[in-house]
């Protein structure tokens, strides 16, 4: 299996942060990512927005940010 093949990625209860979230977001390998799991990983509204950046997730059904602290800016 590669990378590539990637279709869902557990990141819950990790210390992400925006930074962390904007690396993520230039992720262009992933193109069958279909479950990004971020439940509890310190996000804010910045780190949300920086998710949203990526054009490469085409087939993501799946972005779990319960517990992070979004508010509707970062919507």
């Amino acid at each position: 299996m590669s990378w590539a093949d990637l279709q869902m990625l557990n990141l819950a209860d990790n210390k992400i942060g925006s930074e962390g979230a904007a690396a993520l977001s230039r992720n262009t390998t992933w193109n069958n990512l279909r479950t990004l799991n971020l439940y509890n990983c310190s996000r804010n509204d910045e780190g949300a927005v920086e998710l949203s950046k990526n054009a490469t997730w085409t087939t993501l059904q799946t972005l779990d940010l319960y517990n992070n602290s979004i508010s509707e800016k970062g919507l």
